[in-house]
């Protein structure tokens, strides 16, 4: 069992003879490995003759299903020490980037592995490779398997530790063959939120390391667990619907679906096909709530994303703004034509297609329209003060960055005249900077004959706030004529205060 070239100290003799001849023995095994832990330092030179014992004890003392809290943590710390271990030795080789363990198969696109030589010292030992994979698996399965205690500091204590062990791990030998099939059904197969949360985290750590490894030898299975997750209900969870919008971000950083030449030559194309038409019919369906927040999440750092699905959203927004709108007019609030409609899931969707006119437009002018219109509607009808803030910061965004045409813009002031004496200060102060960002701009070719510029700037001159009204006062006096005269005709003249009627008393 020893090799004869390592010389070993007596203690080192007498504790190996225990653990092969009392090993069985759970009470024995524990107090031998909690020694190694403790004294992990003095044990170094001569880990190459622990290291198999302590890797074959993990699933013994800690995934057993009546494992003890304090076993479990035993396990952890022992692969804490054999990481300790294999990082100690590369800083010692002063070659801290070696990777002992060799890549599983060939692939283009990854570098080939280094082989260990086939003999080495005791000092220069390195886990071997099925040594690695069973650590890195054992992590997994503690993660998973931490949602079996009830008490919750104990759950985040293994969950955490575990965690970041896995990182460590990872961090080292990140070509190592990940076994994560296995888990699928015991993760997935139900309809409790904490083991997919749990499953999703472990998915999160292993793409952060090897996304690319990973998908190429476990395409489909990663494709289920992303399509079944979406099916689920618990994806309404809050947590759950971050988790998967996490891994799809970190997916399409890889693999951009929407070039989709690019993904045909990859590894990712069996991935994606399972996974878009299962969000288009999650979209077309009922339930779309959840996977309206997805493509929320997702969309804030990859609106191209979105691309293909926007037909289907827009088709969503015709119901979603003709079911407000009859909750609107209807006078019993509570009351509610589908459980999935509410004014935040209908301005993520207004949101998600307004940050992408120029895509709206590639599908067909008409898109644009039908957008607008329903905008139109919803600005003209809603009484929701939370989405109409929303979508007065949105027009303002369109104003200022001259995203949308003049007759849009036209359209949009006059339908947004009513917040003009809005209740909602704040909702009359964006109204204010959107009126500013259009007619503001325009001070110096506003001419006597512009009567309804010349009255939205004389609406701004009764804003609250005291910085908008000194803007609109200086544009006023900007447009004026300088002749006397002119000016107290165009003051005086009833056509430019005819729009602000109802906020000035004229006669």
């Amino acid at each position: 069992v020893l090799t004869k070239s390592i010389q070993k100290s007596v203690w080192i003799r007498l504790t190996t003879k225990v653990i092969i001849e009392d090993g069985h023995l759970l009470v024995q095994l524990i107090h031998l490995l909690h020694q190694i832990v403790i004294h992990h330092e003095l044990v170094y030179p001569d880990r190459s003759t622990f290291v198999t014992y302590m890797v074959l004890s993990l699933g013994k003392i800690g995934l057993m299903t009546n494992s003890p809290l304090e076993n479990r943590d035993l396990a952890l710390q022992i692969v804490e020490v054999i990481i300790g271990w294999e990082k100690k030795r590369r800083e010692e080789e002063g070659n801290p980037d070696v990777e002992p363990v060799p890549l599983v198969g060939n692939r283009a696109g990854i570098s080939p592995p280094l082989v260990m030589p086939l003999e080495f010292t005791t000092q220069s030992y390195a886990p071997k490779k099925n040594h690695i994979e069973n650590m890195i698996n054992f992590l997994i399965s503690i993660i998973a398997t931490a949602t079996s205690f009830r008490i919750k500091e104990q759950k985040e204590f293994l969950s955490e530790k575990g965690a970041q062990l896995l990182r460590d791990a990872f961090d080292l030998w990140p070509g190592v063959n990940t076994k994560f099939t296995y888990l699928f059904e015991q993760l997935f197969s139900g309809n409790l939120q904490e083991p997919i949360i749990t499953g999703l985290n472990i998915l999160k750590i292993i793409l952060e390391y090897q996304i690319e490894l990973f998908v190429y030898e476990h395409s489909e299975t990663l494709s289920k667990i992303i399509c079944t997750c979406l099916h689920k209900q618990v994806i309404n969870s809050i947590d759950v619907t971050e988790d998967i919008s996490e891994i799809m971000k970190m997916l399409v950083a890889v693999y951009p679906v929407w070039d989709s030449e690019a993904i045909e030559k990859s590894a990712a194309s069996t991935l994606f096909h399972p996974i878009m038409k299962t969000m288009e019919d999650l979209l077309s369906g009922d339930n779309y709530n959840s996977i309206i927040n997805v493509f929320d999440l997702i969309c804030a750092e990859y609106p191209q994303f979105l691309f293909p699905f926007i037909p289907s959203l827009m088709s969503k927004l015709e119901l979603m703004v003709k079911l407000h709108v009859i909750e609107t007019d209807d006078n019993d609030k509570s009351k509610k034509s589908n459980p999935q409609q509410t004014p935040q899931i209908l301005w993520k969707c207004i949101k998600l297609l307004g940050n992408q006119l120029d895509s709206l437009e590639k599908w067909g002018s008409k898109f644009l329209e039908l957008y607008m219109r329903k905008i139109l509607i919803i600005v003209e009808k809603s009484t929701d003060e939370t989405l109409l803030k929303d979508l007065l910061q949105l027009f303002l965004k369109w104003t200022e960055d001259e995203q949308i045409s003049t007759e849009h813009t036209v359209l949009l002031i006059k339908k947004m005249k009513r917040f003009d004496i809005a209740r909602s200060v704040e909702i009359q102060s964006i109204y204010f900077d959107v009126i500013y960002s259009v007619y503001g701009k325009k001070k110096d070719e506003i001419n006597a004959e512009d009567y309804n510029i010349l009255g939205a700037i004389i609406i701004g001159l009764s804003a609250t706030n005291s910085t908008q009204r000194n803007k609109f006062f200086e544009v006023y006096n900007d447009s004026l004529p300088l002749s006397l005269t002119e000016r107290l005709m165009l003051v005086f003249n009833s056509n430019t205060w005819n729009s602000a009627g109802h906020i000035y008393w004229i006669k």
